[in-house]
């Protein structure tokens, strides 16, 4: 999070919604696990590399 406060971490949702996430969010992204506890895969993205055209833009720790 932000200094503020502030989540600087976002969800994509499968209606194509997009929302900031909390703690449990922030600790999720984190993780070392690819996927949710349903199994749905977890897809990080560097927007900072996606917006500026980068091939390969998923997010690496």
């Amino acid at each position: 999070m932000s200094g503020n406060g502030e989540s600087d971490i976002y969800a994509l949702n499968h209606n194509k919604t997009m929302n900031t996430v909390g703690f449990v969010g922030h600790v999720l992204f984190h993780n070392t696990s690819q996927n949710l506890a349903d199994g749905t895969p977890v897809i990080r993205v560097d927007y900072e590399k996606y917006i500026a055209g980068a091939d390969d833009y998923h997010y690496k720790k």
